[in-house]
């Protein structure tokens, strides 16, 4: 059990500090993903998605940024996770894919794909509806955060000092199924509607 426990602790240490979203400023030298306050038994559930996003080169969004940003992570059991980032860069929105070759419930493996591009302005003008439809900015929603088989749905929304962090586990409607899809239709890729869960 101590080897077990030796090796767990020595995996975390080797994960890459979480870098500062590049518009929270100086000050940042230890960053976290996320708070200390997601421990507890769903400790090691957060650890394994910093991991993840660790390994796609993904922001902290944890800091107070000067334009508000929008994250989607899609932890799949058996299929390879993804994120999704939408921020806004001046007058525009820009979107940041990254997809990992391994599968969400065991090793996420290393990325696979990236995509960068900039919304049109119909695609804007959907995307700026629709949080103001799912009420992003409004509470948590209790929520069943973890199963056997399926799929972690992370939401994380920053905007200066303002964030919020919504969470589903599988949804088959509401708001992170909503604003998940959204940002997967943004990347352009082909996702087998059976592999959707």
């Amino acid at each position: 059990m101590l080897a077990a426990l030796g090796l767990t602790l020595g995996i975390a240490m080797m994960l890459p500090r979480a870098k500062p979203h590049p518009s929270c400023g100086l000050g940042f030298s230890h960053v976290e993903h996320f708070s200390r306050d997601h421990g507890g038994p769903e400790y090691a559930r957060w650890r394994g998605i910093t991991g993840a996003l660790n390994i796609m080169g993904e922001p902290s969004l944890a800091c107070t940024t000067d334009t508000p940003v929008y994250r989607f992570l899609w932890m799949r059991t058996f299929h390879h996770p993804v994120a999704v980032r939408v921020e806004r860069d001046g007058a525009v929105w820009r979107v940041f894919a990254v997809e990992l070759d391994g599968a969400g419930g065991y090793d996420p493996g290393s990325v696979l794909r990236r995509v960068e591009r900039t919304l049109t302005p119909y695609e804007a003008k959907q995307f700026e509806a629709m949080l103001v439809r799912v009420d992003v900015w409004g509470r948590r929603m209790p929520q069943r955060l973890q199963g056997v088989d399926g799929a972690t749905w992370l939401i994380e929304a920053r905007d200066g000092a303002r964030s919020r962090i919504h969470d589903a586990w599988t949804p088959s409607h509401g708001r992170e199924r909503e604003i998940g899809l959204m940002f997967l239709s943004f990347t352009g890729w082909a996702i087998p509607p059976e592999d959707i869960y």
